[in-house]
């Protein structure tokens, strides 16, 4: 039976750990996964020590990472999603509106996002309305309508 190690982690890994937290992981997630990548450390008791004269630097680059999400946010919330695209019969897209091309139409307003945190919700074949979210931080989540219109 596989043994549990504990670690300190060093960087966030999504839906595990934030960096500073000491868990208990399997061995192998662990040996093959935390430590090969420094998302993790051993902790040991000097490591334990060192973690807390470090968590004061820890904390503030977690505030600082959701700060920046949260003017990213408020950045997004100020373009309105409206997508220009070809149509054929009875209002059906030629392909469809994806992530890609979110991300595109917001770059092109001076919003540099990465496609990984935009979730377009339904597949987009036709003109309307359609939820999309945007996850810029574990406390910080954007959900907007984007319009797709034919193309004039």
């Amino acid at each position: 039976m596989a043994k549990d190690i504990k670690v300190i982690f060093k960087e966030m890994v999504a839906g595990v750990a934030q960096p500073g937290d000491v868990k208990n992981v399997s061995a192998g997630f662990a040996r093959n996964y935390l430590l090969p990548n420094k998302y993790a450390v051993v902790a040991t008791p000097p490591a334990l020590e060192r973690l807390e004269k470090e968590r004061s630097k820890w904390e503030a680059q977690i505030q600082q990472r959701k700060e920046e999400a949260q003017a990213l946010a408020e950045m997004i919330k100020q373009n309105p999603l409206i997508i220009a695209v070809k149509t054929g019969e009875n209002g059906k897209l030629f392909g469809s509106v994806t992530s890609t091309d979110v991300v595109q139409f917001l770059n092109e307003k001076g919003v540099k996002l990465d496609k990984r945190v935009v979730i377009v919700k339904d597949l987009v074949k036709t003109i309307g309305k359609f939820p999309v979210e945007f996850r810029l931080h574990p406390e910080v989540n954007v959900v907007l309508d984007l319009e797709v219109v034919p193309l004039s």
